[in-house]
């Protein structure tokens, strides 16, 4: 039976706030087949788990109340003064996310944010991988659970990244990241790359030449077996909006496979569903789970 692969969008945004340890933490206790972050610098070298390249009133506040109309860029502050000053518990859009609340903080993440100002902070990467390895000490069934999973790395360049707004370690993005994978607290991880810059997931592919990656695309590509062949990869990460049933048949009979992203409608994952994608991101794992199954 086909079983597409449930990827939990910034954790498990549907329910707990984005980007956060939470909101990670959520998601496996669903037990998603992958879980979706997003990847920014800070001021000190670290690599910080957030969508946005500074913090945002509707999904941010401070120890003070609410963030300045002006805020400053995350590499402009180092990881300390990021995780006692900022708190990620906002609901940017509450109609699209209704169910989303802060009053869920897991058994492990309160322990690895004890530190901070809030379990909501936003984390690094390695403190994401510190709760996996952690997470998986509950149980053999945890830890088997946890090896299984695919952990999906979203590292954005230009055009989509403004190289200034990465800071001082901007050209060591990418092996900053790569340090941290290829870290032993990590050997239990599977790790996707994702990015829409090709000359990223080149490097990546010469950093981690044992690490997937994928190209992520927002409109149909012109020949997405030639990009995806001279990339030396299979994997396809299409916004589900402009795929068509015959562009899944085809990317299949060129052995590609299509994980599009981001559908949170029933209807569409039905849809989407139906033309045996092989896996989906999305901000509500539970509601695709329940499909699925």
């Amino acid at each position: 039976m086909h079983r597409p692969r449930v990827i939990g969008h910034r954790g498990c945004r549907g329910l707990v706030p984005e980007n956060t340890l939470p909101s990670i933490e959520k998601a496996l206790d669903l037990r998603v087949g992958g879980i979706e972050i997003d990847l920014h610098l800070t001021r000190d070298g670290h690599i910080l788990v957030t969508h946005d390249p500074w913090p945002l009133p509707d999904k941010c506040r401070t120890v003070l109340g609410s963030v300045e109309n002006s805020p400053p860029l995350w590499s402009s502050l180092d990881l300390a003064t990021i995780q006692s000053q900022y708190i990620a518990d906002g609901n940017p859009d509450p109609q699209q996310y209704p169910r989303q609340t802060a009053s869920f903080v897991g058994k492990f993440s309160p322990v690895l944010m004890a530190g901070a100002l809030s379990p909501f902070s936003p984390p690094s990467l390695a403190q994401v991988f510190a709760l996996l390895k952690l997470y998986a000490q509950q149980s053999p069934e945890a830890a088997a659970y946890i090896r299984s999973l695919y952990v999906y790395l979203e590292v954005k360049r230009t055009p989509f990244c403004d190289p200034a707004q990465l800071g001082f370690f901007c050209e060591q993005f990418e092996n900053l990241i790569a340090a941290i994978v290829r870290s032993p607290d990590n050997s239990c991880t599977k790790v996707v790359v994702l990015s829409f810059t090709v000359s990223v997931l080149q490097r990546f592919r010469h950093l981690l030449p044992q690490t997937e990656i994928a190209l992520l695309t927002a409109h149909r590509p012109v020949d997405i077996a030639h990009e995806l062949a001279a990339l030396g990869t299979y994997l396809w990460c299409p916004h589900y909006r402009a795929l068509k049933q015959e562009t899944v048949q085809e990317a299949h009979r060129h052995g590609i496979l299509v994980i599009p992203w981001t559908a949170n409608d029933s209807q569409e994952m039905r849809i989407l569903l139906d033309w045996h994608v092989d896996g989906l991101m999305t901000d509500h794992p539970q509601q695709l789970q329940e499909l699925i199954s």
